[in-house]
């Protein structure tokens, strides 16, 4: 799992520790991260595209395919309120969530 990831599952425990949050945002990134074979900081707003392509051709409902998107949009919030130097959030509401 990516430090960055780590942090991240740390600080959603933090907030909320008795919420399966963490767990399902972790799961849901390391699935993109894996598929993806990048770095935080390569991550596109195509790579996006692309996660949430296959994810409707295994057939993942709505809601999960969001969640996921969430998940990784968040993440890259909790980065830039981490770092002012973070990677800027591929993520883009508009065009990413079904």
């Amino acid at each position: 799992m990516l430090s960055e990831i780590e942090q991240f599952q740390k600080w959603l425990r933090r907030r909320a520790p008795h919420s399966s949050t963490p767990i399902h945002y972790v799961s849901d990134l390391e699935l993109f991260f894996h598929s993806s074979s990048k770095s935080i900081a390569e991550v596109t707003m195509q790579d996006v595209d692309d996660f949430i392509e296959q994810c409707q051709e295994k057939g993942h409902a709505i809601a999960t395919i969001n969640r996921r998107v969430a998940a990784l949009c968040s993440l890259y919030r909790f980065l830039a309120m981490m770092s002012e130097d973070a990677p800027a959030n591929p993520v883009r509401p508009r065009r990413h969530f079904i």
